[in-house]
Protein backbone atom coordinates (compact mmCIF):
# COMPACT_ATOMS: atom_id res chain seq x y z
CA UNK A 1 0.00 0.00 0.00
CA UNK A 2 1.59 3.32 -0.93
CA UNK A 3 -0.30 5.05 1.46
CA UNK A 4 1.85 3.92 4.56
CA UNK A 5 4.90 4.06 3.12
CA UNK A 6 5.38 7.24 4.72
CA UNK A 7 4.05 6.64 8.22
CA UNK A 8 6.24 3.37 8.40
CA UNK A 9 9.27 6.05 7.04
CA UNK A 10 8.27 8.03 9.95
CA UNK A 11 8.01 5.07 12.54
CA UNK A 12 11.59 4.07 11.37
CA UNK A 13 12.67 7.83 12.21
CA UNK A 14 11.18 7.92 15.41
CA UNK A 15 12.88 4.54 16.44
CA UNK A 16 15.84 5.96 15.58
CA UNK A 17 15.74 9.18 17.49
CA UNK A 18 14.47 8.24 20.62
CA UNK A 19 15.69 6.14 23.40
CA UNK A 20 14.02 2.71 24.78
CA UNK A 21 13.43 4.31 27.37
CA UNK A 22 11.16 7.17 26.10
CA UNK A 23 9.27 5.15 23.66
CA UNK A 24 8.82 2.78 26.88
CA UNK A 25 7.35 5.52 28.55
CA UNK A 26 5.12 6.19 25.53
CA UNK A 27 3.73 3.14 25.85
CA UNK A 28 2.91 2.96 29.00
CA UNK A 29 1.16 6.14 29.04
CA UNK A 30 -0.81 4.67 25.73
CA UNK A 31 -2.05 1.97 28.18
CA UNK A 32 -3.02 4.78 30.86
CA UNK A 33 -5.21 6.50 28.73
CA UNK A 34 -6.82 3.40 26.77
CA UNK A 35 -7.68 2.15 29.90
CA UNK A 36 -9.01 5.60 31.34
CA UNK A 37 -10.53 6.51 27.94
CA UNK A 38 -12.18 2.97 28.11
CA UNK A 39 -13.45 2.95 31.37
CA UNK A 40 -15.31 6.16 30.89
CA UNK A 41 -16.66 5.63 27.86
CA UNK A 42 -18.25 2.23 29.18
CA UNK A 43 -20.15 3.85 31.97
CA UNK A 44 -22.14 5.66 29.65
CA UNK A 45 -22.91 3.06 27.35
CA UNK A 46 -24.66 -0.51 27.39
CA UNK A 47 -23.10 -3.35 26.71
CA UNK A 48 -22.62 -4.97 23.46
CA UNK A 49 -21.96 -3.56 20.11
CA UNK A 50 -21.69 0.25 21.36
CA UNK A 51 -19.00 -0.53 23.77
CA UNK A 52 -17.31 -2.12 20.92
CA UNK A 53 -17.76 0.14 18.91
CA UNK A 54 -16.08 2.15 21.74
CA UNK A 55 -13.35 -0.30 22.30
CA UNK A 56 -12.08 -0.67 18.33
CA UNK A 57 -9.90 2.19 18.35
CA UNK A 58 -8.32 1.30 21.28
CA UNK A 59 -7.75 -2.20 19.74
CA UNK A 60 -6.48 -1.08 16.75
CA UNK A 61 -3.81 1.58 18.44
CA UNK A 62 -3.13 -1.49 20.31
CA UNK A 63 -1.70 -2.86 17.05
CA UNK A 64 0.77 -0.13 16.08
CA UNK A 65 2.05 0.94 19.37
CA UNK A 66 4.20 -2.00 19.88
CA UNK A 67 5.94 -0.86 16.68
CA UNK A 68 7.47 1.85 18.45
CA UNK A 69 9.70 -0.82 19.92
CA UNK A 70 13.04 -2.31 17.15
CA UNK A 71 12.10 -5.65 16.87
CA UNK A 72 15.61 -5.78 15.88
CA UNK A 73 17.07 -4.49 18.61
CA UNK A 74 15.05 -5.16 21.74
CA UNK A 75 13.90 -8.61 20.62
CA UNK A 76 13.03 -9.28 24.12
CA UNK A 77 11.22 -6.01 25.55
CA UNK A 78 9.72 -6.27 21.76
CA UNK A 79 7.93 -9.73 22.22
CA UNK A 80 6.84 -8.65 25.45
CA UNK A 81 4.95 -5.40 24.85
CA UNK A 82 3.79 -6.81 21.47
CA UNK A 83 1.86 -10.06 23.19
CA UNK A 84 0.66 -7.69 26.27
CA UNK A 85 -1.12 -5.14 24.04
CA UNK A 86 -1.73 -6.97 21.00
CA UNK A 87 -3.11 -10.23 22.69
CA UNK A 88 -4.01 -9.83 25.85
CA UNK A 89 -4.80 -6.03 26.29
CA UNK A 90 -6.92 -5.98 23.08
CA UNK A 91 -9.15 -9.18 24.54
CA UNK A 92 -9.76 -7.74 27.58
CA UNK A 93 -11.05 -4.85 26.31
CA UNK A 94 -13.32 -6.57 23.97
CA UNK A 95 -14.17 -9.32 26.37
CA UNK A 96 -15.44 -5.91 28.66
CA UNK A 97 -17.08 -4.48 26.21
CA UNK A 98 -19.56 -7.48 26.24
CA UNK A 99 -19.22 -7.98 29.63
CA UNK A 100 -17.65 -11.12 29.68
CA UNK A 101 -14.07 -9.80 30.68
Amino acid sequence: MPGLAPAFGQLEALRSTTSLALRLLLVVLHCAAASAWLHAQAKRRPPGWPRLAVAAPVVLMNMVVPLLIDPKAEICTAAAVSFELVWLSSFKARRAALLRG
